[in-house]
């Protein structure tokens, strides 16, 4: 999704009529959420049987990926709100 997305973002801003400043928020919302994520990755990784971890990190991040189209026809705070869990997921 990270890598699609700067692609995807220009058909999704034609359809939903995004701003410039609407697809600059969308495509830096995963960054925020990854970012944000790091530490308590770290420390929740030392807490966590490994394969708890992953199942649960693939979970979250499937589903925000299956979000992602839902939560663009909703509106733009929620599809940064998926963005976001994503970049955490990830």
């Amino acid at each position: 999704d990270r890598a699609i997305m700067p692609i995807a973002v220009i058909p999704m801003a034609d359809e939903f009529n995004w701003t410039m400043s609407e697809e600059g928020w969308v495509l830096s919302a995963f960054a925020v959420g990854y970012i944000l994520a790091q530490l308590p990755g770290g420390w929740v990784s030392t807490q966590v049987p490994p394969l708890s971890l992953l199942a649960a990190a693939v979970l979250a991040w499937s589903t925000s990926t299956v979000m992602t189209p839902r939560a663009a026809r909703m509106g733009i705070p929620e599809l940064i709100t998926a963005r976001v869990a994503m970049g955490v997921a990830e």
